[in-house]
């Protein structure tokens, strides 16, 4: 969690786990603009949307930048470490009221690992579809809940859509 000063975009507080993540003591991460946490090439975008996030009484969670500027291979949200690793990341963030200043909190997930499971799980899906054995899922009362292109030529059916729902 990192609090920044809405006026000046600097960091006033971030507790441990942000220390961790960016792999820095808090005390030195006190006092960095928040254009500082994210890589280089790219803040002007995490101006923007710090600024976005940064409207009095609104609360938002973001993994991905949603200009999908595509001079941009990648949309997804990145810390830069002390070491000069980008990790992706998903910020949580509020505009709030404390003391006379008005300040954004920022919780940031580092979603690495869920990246992670994502691409796996695309890339079974994939191998499934692409397979050429026919490959089905059947519901607990023996109807089709998937089935690849295989499956459906086999069968003689189009599409696998035709089959979804119906009776094996």
């Amino acid at each position: 969690i990192v609090l920044v000063d809405v006026d000046t975009g600097r960091i006033v507080e971030a507790n441990q786990k942000a220390a961790e993540l960016l792999g820095a003591p808090s005390e030195e991460i006190v006092g960095r603009h928040q254009t500082d946490l994210h890589p280089d090439e790219d803040a002007d975008r995490y101006r923007r949307l710090f600024r976005e996030c940064c409207q009095p009484g609104r609360e938002r969670t973001v993994r991905r930048f949603e200009d999908e500027n595509p001079s941009h291979p990648d949309s997804s949200i990145y810390v830069e470490t002390d070491a000069g690793e980008s990790v992706p990341v998903e910020i949580s963030a509020a505009t709030i009221e404390l003391t006379g200043q008005t300040l954004t909190v920022g919780i940031f997930r580092n979603i690495t690992e869920q990246q992670e499971r994502r691409r796996a799980l695309e890339s079974f899906v994939q191998a499934i579809e692409e397979s050429a054995d026919g490959l089905a899922i059947l519901g607990s009362d023996a109807t089709y809940q998937y089935a690849n292109q295989a499956h459906a030529d086999v069968y003689g059916y189009d599409t696998p859509e035709a089959l979804l729902n119906r009776s094996w």
